[in-house]
């Protein structure tokens, strides 16, 4: 149960900067505007900002129900690699040798915190 949650963080908050990086690319769809604020929302921003909130309170929960020296590090890697996947699939973005040798480490890293004692 403790892993289908984590999955279901992961997949909300690299699902939410996902589609605000889509909404920072599209024509501007909403706008609120004061005498001295103005802000400029698209639909996929919106649903990217829902989602990473929906993944923020997983994450309380998350933390709450465990090892603050267990959960942020492996949570912090697992969405840092899904980050680097989608930005290579989704936005053609170029991955460096380094950051392919850090997504490696942070692997390994992820993989050693979960290695029972």
């Amino acid at each position: 149960m403790q892993w289908l949650i984590i999955i279901i963080y992961a997949a909300f908050s690299v699902s939410g900067l996902v589609f605000i990086k889509l909404g920072s690319q599209t024509p501007v769809q909403f706008q609120f505007a004061s005498s001295e604020f103005s802000l400029r929302i698209g639909w996929l921003t919106l649903t990217g900002m829902l989602f990473y909130i929906v993944s923020y309170f997983i994450y309380l929960y998350l933390v709450s129900k465990n090892h603050l020296s267990y959960i942020v590090p492996l949570l912090t890697g697992i969405v840092y690699l899904l980050v680097m996947l989608s930005s290579v699939f989704i936005f053609k973005e170029k991955v460096t040798a380094s950051q392919i040798a850090g997504g490696v480490m942070i692997l390994a890293g992820v993989l050693l915190i979960n290695l029972k004692k």
